[in-house]
C-alpha cells in the first residue's frame, strides 16, 4: 500500500503522481479459485495476493493527506487480459496527484 503519510511529509514535493489500482467492485472476489482473507484482501490460485481499494475511503485519504486529485476515473476498461482462469477486465481506479 501506498504510504501517503510518508509522502505528505516530504518537504518541497512537487511531483505528480499516477496511481492504479484494483477496486473493491474488481471481480477478483467471485473467481472461484479465489479466497478471501479479510475485507478487501484476497489470494487468487492460493499464492497471488489482492488488496482492493474502497474507491471512497482512498479518495478521503488523499485529502486528508493533502493531495490535490487531478484527475479520477474508474473503470473496466483499463486493463483486458485472458489468463488460465478468466477472461478479465478488472474493475480499476487511476489517480493524478499534486500535492496542495
Amino acid at each position: 500500500m501506498i504510504n501517503l503519510q510518508f509522502l505528505s511529509k516530504i518537504k518541497n514535493f512537487n511531483a505528480t503522481i499516477a496511481i492504479e489500482t484494483r477496486t473493491s467492485k474488481d471481480s477478483i472476489k467471485h473467481f472461484k479459485n479465489s479466497k478471501q482473507i479479510s475485507r478487501n484482501e484476497y489470494v487468487v490460485n492460493g499464492n497471488h495476493y489482492r488488496r482492493l481499494i474502497d474507491r471512497n475511503d482512498f479518495t478521503n485519504k488523499l485529502k486528508y493527506y493533502g493531495f490535490k486529485i487531478i484527475h479520477t476515473r474508474e473503470s473496466t476498461n483499463f486493463s483486458r487480459f485472458k489468463s488460465d482462469y478468466s477472461n478479465e477486465k478488472p474493475c480499476l481506479v487511476r489517480y493524478i496527484l499534486k500535492k496542495s
